[in-house]
C-alpha cells in the first residue's frame, strides 16, 4: 500500500478448526491492525489492491456453509473515499456495501489496478474444449476489466 502500511487478508477460524471467514486489514509499521473490509461467515476476502483515486479492489470467495464446497469467487470494489475512511478509522467496509464485479459463480481473483485506475487486471478461469474425467478443463488466463462505463 505504501511504506508505512501493508494490506492483507486476515482469516478467522471457527471452533471446529475450519476457516470461517477472512477480512481485509491494514497493518501499520507499529503493529497496529485496523479492519478495512469485513466479510460474513463463509466469505473470504483476499488479494487486496488499493489505488489512491480508484479505490479498493479485492477477491471475494464464498463457501457453502453445509458442504464447505467453494461457490466461486468474484471481484469486489469500494470507492477511494470509503477505503481511506476505513484505513484511517478502522471502521470496516461491509462486503454488502461494495460493488461486485462479475458474476458470483465465476473464478476471478488476484486483482491489480492499472497505474491510472481505469482498468483492473485479474486472473480468471475459462472453460476450454478439452474434457478430462467427464468435465471441461478450466484454463487460467489474465483478464483486463474496464472500470469506466462504455
Amino acid at each position: 500500500m505504501n511504506r508505512s502500511r501493508i494490506l492483507a487478508g486476515l482469516g478467522e477460524v471457527a471452533s471446529g478448526g475450519e476457516a470461517n471467514r477472512a477480512d481485509i486489514v491494514v497493518i501499520g509499521m507499529t503493529g497496529l491492525i485496523r479492519y478495512v473490509a469485513a466479510a460474513h461467515p463463509g466469505e473470504f476476502l483476499s488479494a487486496p489492491d488499493l489505488h489512491p483515486t480508484a479505490g479498493l479492489v479485492a477477491t471475494l470467495a464464498r463457501v457453502d456453509p453445509v458442504t464447505h464446497e467453494s461457490l466461486g469467487s468474484q471481484l469486489v470494489r469500494a470507492t477511494a473515499s470509503a477505503a481511506t475512511t476505513a484505513v484511517t478509522t478502522g471502521m470496516p467496509i461491509p462486503v454488502t456495501s461494495m460493488s461486485h464485479i462479475g458474476a458470483a459463480d465465476t473464478w476471478n481473483g488476484f486483482p491489480s489496478w492499472s497505474p491510472d485506475g481505469r482498468t483492473i487486471a485479474c486472473t480468471t478461469l475459462r472453460p476450454c474444449a478439452s474434457i478430462e474425467a467427464g468435465a471441461r478443463v478450466e484454463q487460467p488466463e489474465i483478464a483486463i476489466l474496464s472500470t469506466s462505463p462504455a
